[in-house]
């Protein structure tokens, strides 16, 4: 079928837009697209290069980052860590820090750094950051500040720096800080999340 001088098949909706299209420059030519192409969204076949593109809307995902990931940056404090609670050990009063790996697919973007946590005494601080790193330096993209006294509450910082991931160049992780007053017991993480948002499918 010829259309506008290119060749190939199309079917449209009611509202015009085309529900699936292979379209050729000419009849010999291999490049096709494929699906509802609205705005630069759909699937591309270059038949030159051999690749093959999906591109979608954007999608929100989340990743949950289960409390036992974490660990103690320095070996000589004391710790408690189990799959729902990261604290201090029973005598550490100590700030400590934990660090936990992060993995999202090169290209999304993050949208938020959520924390669960447990916090009953405002001599008490708690902290949780989320980290790029690269060539043993990091840059803060967001950070949850343990600011409630009322035992269980929860924050989320939704204003993300460096927000696009991009894994060719750096690393990501979780820092938390946990300095309690006078139990170890004051402050601590049950668990946290990142949302963040994707355009091309997930493998």
């Amino acid at each position: 079928i010829t259309l506008n001088n290119t060749y190939g098949l199309w079917c449209y909706a009611a509202d015009g837009n085309p529900i699936f299209s292979a379209s050729l420059s000419s009849p010999n030519d291999g490049d096709i697209t494929i699906g509802r192409y609205v705005g630069g969204k759909g699937i591309f076949w270059d038949d030159s290069a051999g690749i093959l593109t999906i591109k979608l809307s954007p999608q929100t995902r989340k990743l949950a980052i289960n409390c036992s990931s974490f660990t103690p940056a320095n070996s000589e404090d004391t710790w408690i860590i189990s799959g729902g609670l990261v604290m201090n050990g029973a005598s550490d009063l100590n700030e400590n820090q934990y660090d936990a790996p992060v993995n999202i697919p090169n290209g999304c973007i993050v949208t938020s750094i959520k924390a669960y946590y447990y916090r009953d005494d405002a001599a008490s601080a708690g902290i949780l950051y989320l980290v790029r790193n690269s060539a043993g330096s990091g840059d803060v993209m967001a950070s949850v500040d343990f600011t409630s006294t009322a035992g269980g509450a929860n924050g989320e910082d939704t204003s993300i720096s460096y927000a696009t991931i991009d894994n060719e160049t750096y690393s990501y992780s979780l820092n938390l800080r946990l300095d309690p007053n006078d139990n170890s017991a004051d402050v601590k993480l049950f668990a946290c999340s990142i949302t963040y948002t994707i355009t091309d499918p997930l493998p």
